[in-house]
């Protein structure tokens, strides 16, 4: 098993406002990280771009965020009791978004 190096050198490449609007556009479409998409560009690796996946997942990034503060709140006693409702809705509407865009519609 090939043993997992952390990455400590860094590259730094110049481009124009207009190549880093399209940079951006690319990677943030299918990538959490700009970098992620960069790597497998250079490496060659197979890039699958989802439609529709990009809204998906910024609104689970934004429900991770809600998350992670109530537990922090919860773990200082700020607050006892969290209605999650509103979270389990958001979910649901995200996992509907998911279900259209793996058959193939919105």
């Amino acid at each position: 098993m090939k043993e997992r190096q952390n990455r400590t050198e860094k590259v730094t490449i110049r481009l124009t406002p207009d190549e880093l609007e399209r940079l951006r556009e690319l990677s943030y479409g299918s990538y959490r990280l700009m970098a992620d998409y960069c790597r497998d560009c250079i490496f060659g690796r197979e890039i699958t771009v989802i439609p529709g996946f990009d809204e998906a997942a910024n609104q689970l990034r934004r429900i991770g965020t809600n998350l992670n503060q109530l537990t922090r709140l919860a773990n200082l006693r700020e607050i006892s009791v969290v209605d999650l409702a509103e979270i389990k809705a958001e979910i649901a509407k995200i996992y509907d978004i998911l279900r259209a865009v793996s058959k193939g519609g919105r």
